[in-house]
C-alpha cells in the first residue's frame, strides 16, 4: 500500500512539474516589432488613388500574445505572436468577410532565430520570405523613394479569388504604402 501511494505521489509530483512549470518565452525580434509601428489601435489610415478615389482603412486590432505553456503537450516554449488587422471602408464589391487586411507574424518551434511573416489583403495573401520580390516606388508627387516588399498575384502571392486586387507593397517601417486593382486603379497611401 506504501509503495503504490509513493507511486502515485510521483506520477502526481511529475505531472505537476510538466502542466504547472514555466516555459520559457519566444520573443520576436524589436526588427519584427518595427513592422507594427506605424499603427495604433483606432487610426485611421488614407489613400488616394490615381483616379482620385480615396479609400479609407480603420486599424481595428493590434496585439500580441504568447502560445500556451504546456510542457508536456506543446514543449517548452511559449512562441510570441503579433497581429494587426486593417478594415476598410469601401469593400469595392468584395464580400463583407474578406474586406479586411492582417499582417501576422509569430515565432514557431522549428526555427527561434527567424519569425514567420504572413500578409494579407483583401483576397491576397502572402508571406515574407527571402525569394519575395523588392520594388522601390514613389508615392504621389513626393521625391522619396521607398524601398517595399512587393506581393504580387501569381508571384509572391496568391488570390483565392481572382477579384478585386493585383499587388499591394509593404514597407517595415510605414506599413501599408501601395495597393494595385485588377482593373489597373493604383492606392498610394495619402
Amino acid at each position: 500500500m506504501r509503495v503504490s501511494l509513493f507511486i502515485l505521489l510521483l506520477f502526481t509530483f511529475f505531472l505537476k512539474s510538466c502542466y504547472f512549470s514555466n516555459c520559457k518565452q519566444v520573443s520576436l525580434s524589436g526588427a519584427d516589432k518595427i513592422w507594427f509601428s506605424p499603427y495604433s489601435l483606432g487610426d485611421t489610415i488614407f489613400f488616394i488613388s490615381n483616379k482620385l478615389n480615396i479609400d479609407t482603412f480603420l486599424v481595428s486590432d493590434k496585439g500580441n500574445y504568447y502560445s500556451t505553456c504546456s510542457k508536456l503537450e506543446l514543449g517548452n516554449f511559449q512562441y510570441e505572436t503579433m497581429r494587426l488587422s486593417l478594415e476598410s471602408f469601401n469593400c469595392h464589391g468584395i464580400e463583407s468577410d474578406r474586406c479586411f487586411s492582417q499582417i501576422e507574424f509569430s515565432m514557431n518551434s522549428s526555427n527561434h532565430d527567424q519569425s514567420e511573416k504572413r500578409f494579407k489583403l483583401f483576397d491576397l495573401k502572402g508571406e515574407l520570405s527571402s525569394d519575395t520580390p523588392s520594388e522601390k516606388i514613389m508615392l504621389g508627387v513626393s521625391d522619396v523613394v521607398y524601398d517595399t516588399y512587393l506581393f504580387k498575384k501569381d508571384i509572391s502571392a496568391f488570390s483565392s479569388s481572382n477579384h478585386f486586387l493585383n499587388s499591394f507593397n509593404w514597407h517595415p517601417e510605414y506599413g501599408l504604402v501601395r495597393y494595385t486593382t485588377n482593373k489597373g486603379e493604383v492606392f498610394d497611401l495619402k
